[in-house]
């Protein structure tokens, strides 16, 4: 025979012979036989992926209870009474009643009543005035009732006058002017 076809021979004859072993111990894990060899080594660790996108925000939790008291602090020095005392406020010494311009204040002002009318005349406040120290003052203005020959406020009896006119027939336009109507209205 041929050495060549031998060595073929005995290669396919080993072959068959490792392919029956593999066939059966594969046959004995499937049917849970058979124990499994010891555990190969591990691999190279592979790079670190990406970071994921960031989730959504969570809803704000709850108020948490409110925390104890505080202790009390501690009472300050209270200083040398030698140094503590008043004796004096503007010159004043003893039981001392105070004024505001004693410290500085501005004084209390007296209310001043309302301008009223008084007699045929009105009365108006025509200026208000703030001095240094603070003292608001007002100045009245009286306007008399007008006459024919001085300006002022009409009286009542005038206005009663100038109300009849229209009974008569006249009438005062956009203007000012008193005009007389001419024919009738009715």
């Amino acid at each position: 025979m041929n050495p060549l076809n031998n060595l073929r021979m005995e290669l396919k004859e080993a072959l068959t012979n490792m392919w029956t072993r593999i066939s059966a111990r594969i046959e004995a894990i499937e049917e849970g036989g058979g124990t499994p060899g010891p555990q190969g080594p591990a691999g190279p660790k592979g790079d670190t992926g990406d970071t994921g996108p960031q989730g959504p925000k969570g809803d704000t939790g709850d108020t948490g209870p409110q925390g104890p008291k505080g202790d009390k602090g501690d009472k300050g020095d209270p200083g040398d009474p030698a140094t503590n005392i008043i004796t004096s406020v503007n010159g004043k010494t003893g039981a001392v009643t105070l004024t505001a311009a004693d410290v500085g204040a501005k004084p209390t002002q007296t209310p001043v009543a309302d301008p009223a009318a008084s007699g045929t005349a009105v009365a108006f406040i025509d200026s208000i005035t703030q001095d240094a120290q603070g003292v608001i003052s007002a100045t009245k203005k009286t306007v008399p009732a007008a006459t024919q020959s001085a300006t002022g406020l009409m009286s009542a009896a005038d206005k009663t006058k100038l109300d009849g006119l229209d009974m008569l027939g006249f009438y005062i336009d956009n203007d000012g002017y008193i005009c007389q109507r001419i024919g009738s209205d009715t």
